[in-house]
């Protein structure tokens, strides 16, 4: 199964009641966000429950000194939610962040940009 895009949501000086989907699990598939170089995107994952913790991997494609940066994995407990914000290193050639998850039952997930203030 491919990785699915989530479409960027952008909050507003309102707010935003943002919609949530259901991501992919297993190696090679999860999610792609359009990358933002102004790093006011953040993913939000929400763990209602279904295992404990789950585990999100943002794939890091670049090398320092010719040896591989490290993934970098957040631990979202059951019963809680997290902003994770979306860094440079998550670049990939394709101008896209990959996400991986490791389980996702009860799992939803939104892309969301913060306003410029």
């Amino acid at each position: 199964m491919p990785r699915v895009a989530l479409t960027v949501q952008a909050m507003d000086k309102d707010g935003l009641l943002a919609t949530y989907s259901a991501p992919t699990a297993s190696a090679g598939n999860g999610s792609t966000i359009a990358h933002d170089s102004n790093k006011r995107t953040y993913l939000h994952v929400k763990n209602d429950g279904g295992v404990n913790p789950v585990i999100v991997s943002l794939l890091v494609p670049k090398t320092d000194d010719g040896l591989d940066i490290p993934d970098r994995t957040v631990s979202v407990a059951l019963g809680t939610d997290q902003f994770i914000p979306m860094r440079e290193n998550y670049k990939q050639t394709d101008n896209l962040d990959y996400v991986e998850y490791d389980q996702v039952t009860s799992v939803t997930v939104a892309a969301i940009i913060m306003p410029s203030v």
